[in-house]
């Protein structure tokens, strides 16, 4: 949910430190699969786009039109059970991707189902985490794809994770995974830069994530839509 270490699992790792973490939610149907990754590299954070950004439907379009580019990341994380906090540093790129979603038919309907080519971001980040004792590189990867009115966050292999709207300035949305329930917040400070709070809670875990965006030089957002 967080960063997934280099390396693999922490000591004795806690909640979003955890590899396989996006592993635990199956969804109903089929998720959607990327289409392809277009130029090389396109998936890695602060690389060259595989295009330019495309803005979707009316709505969802407008958040991805936003997020387009490149980002300083500086997260701050707590868990209040063991009362270990740590920091992140790193950058991240919302990139332009091909992505079918594969639309299941009506019921009684003689077509199969078949992929659909929708706009998408693939939202890459790489960066240094410090985390109680531990500091080493970490990675996250999450996929942006437009829906009829919001965008469809998910998980890297296509899952659902929550619905996003940034065009009013800001967004609340809730995650569950069995008893475990994820509250997000995102808070709009200009054209440059976004907030981003977590709030999980569960069996076993209590902790908060408080990351700062800052868009890079160069990373600028689409052009508003002509009236």
């Amino acid at each position: 949910m967080c960063c997934v270490p280099e390396s693999g699992v922490l000591t004795n790792p806690v909640g979003p430190y955890q590899d396989g973490e996006d592993r635990c939610i199956a969804g109903s149907g089929h998720p959607g699969v990327p289409c392809g990754r277009g130029s090389a590299g396109a998936g890695d954070a602060g690389e060259a786009a595989a295009g330019p950004c495309a803005r979707g439907p009316a709505g969802a379009g407008e958040t991805l039109a936003y997020l387009c580019g490149r980002w300083r990341v500086d997260r701050d994380l707590v868990d209040h059970l063991s009362g270990r906090t740590g920091h992140l540093t790193g950058e991240a790129g919302f990139l332009p991707v091909p992505f079918c979603h594969v639309a299941a038919p009506s019921p009684g309907s003689p077509l199969p189902a078949r992929p659909v080519a929708v706009t998408a971001l693939r939202y890459a980040e790489r960066g240094q985490l410090r985390f109680g004792e531990h500091t080493g590189p970490a990675r996250r990867s999450l996929l942006y794809v437009a829906g009829p009115e919001l965008v469809e966050v998910r998980f890297g292999d296509g899952r659902a994770f929550h619905d996003l709207d940034l065009s009013a300035g800001g967004w609340h949305a809730e995650h569950r995974c069995g008893d475990d329930v994820y509250l997000v917040s995102y808070h709009v400070l200009g054209d440059d830069g976004y907030r981003e709070h977590w709030a999980v809670t569960g069996p076993g875990k209590s902790y908060e994530i408080r990351t700062q965006m800052r868009r890079l030089p160069g990373g600028a957002a689409l052009p508003p839509a002509p009236g």
